[in-house]
């Protein structure tokens, strides 16, 4: 019986499935080529840096290779393919595992030097030089600058090996949650621009960089005070505290 102009046309049977196979035997010597040059980089580095891997390091190395292979496998199917183009890919996978490796690696010491380089710009910025041992290099007027927090709250200091405690003035004090209006400004204070009369305040919790400090005896300054003073109350509880040039050394035992 002839077909009908409404009639469907026979369904055409579906092409049998290809059997996944590597189209290129070149992709698959590439490919290898790729993670044995991710691998021979991580060899290299541990050689030259000797010691500064640990195992997690190595393992989280590992994972990242393993990444590398899956990511670049489609290399093992390409049927068609630029030599050009597979130059540029192998070198921004190369490119990016070294870097990734690398940074992973040398953490600590990126950390460090970035810290150096931002002690440079901001004075007030507390560096670790070691550990319990914190550098401040001096601002451009000859001070030394800390950014420090009471209670808390962030508060800028000048260090006063002049001042006998912690002097706040009344802003920082009202910043840390401090009800200046309650307190009783009758104790002479000792500073280096000479007496002034402050009112005493126990600070619950101050903390400089990563030093932490509990009831630090304070005070809280009557007249007007430009910036909060760093005290003895503070450094004479350090395990030590030097001026180096521009530099001070602040030192805290564990």
């Amino acid at each position: 019986m002839a077909d009908g102009p409404w009639d469907l046309p026979p369904a055409t049977p579906p092409p049998p499935a290809e059997r996944l196979r590597v189209a290129n035997p070149r992709g698959l010597v590439i490919w290898l080529g790729l993670l044995g040059a991710a691998a021979l980089l991580l060899v290299v580095l541990m050689t030259v840096f000797p010691g500064q891997a640990s195992q997690l390091d190595l393992t989280q190395a590992a994972m990242l290779i393993g990444w590398l292979a899956l990511a670049s496998s489609g290399l093992l199917y390409s049927r068609r393919y630029r030599a050009g183009q597979v130059i540029r890919n192998l070198a921004i996978w190369a490119t990016a595992v070294g870097v990734i490796v690398t940074v992973y690696t040398f953490r600590g010491d990126i950390v460090a030097g970035a810290n150096r380089v931002l002690a440079e710009i901001a004075p007030g910025y507390a560096v670790a030089n070691a550990d319990h041992e914190i550098a401040v290099r001096a601002a451009g007027d000859g001070h030394f600058y800390v950014m420090g927090q009471v209670n808390g709250a962030p508060v800028r200091f000048v260090v006063d090996t002049g001042a006998s405690d912690v002097v706040l003035n009344r802003q920082d004090a009202a910043r840390a949650g401090i009800d200046v209006n309650a307190l009783k400004f009758n104790a002479a204070g000792e500073t280096a621009n000479g007496v002034g009369y402050n009112a005493a305040y126990t600070i619950p919790q101050l903390e400089v960089g990563p030093i932490h400090m509990g009831s630090v005896a304070g005070s809280v300054n009557g007249a007007p005070l430009s910036t909060s003073l760093l005290g003895m109350t503070f450094l004479s509880r350090l395990q030590s505290f030097e001026f180096k040039g521009d530099t001070l050394i602040m030192r805290w035992k564990g």
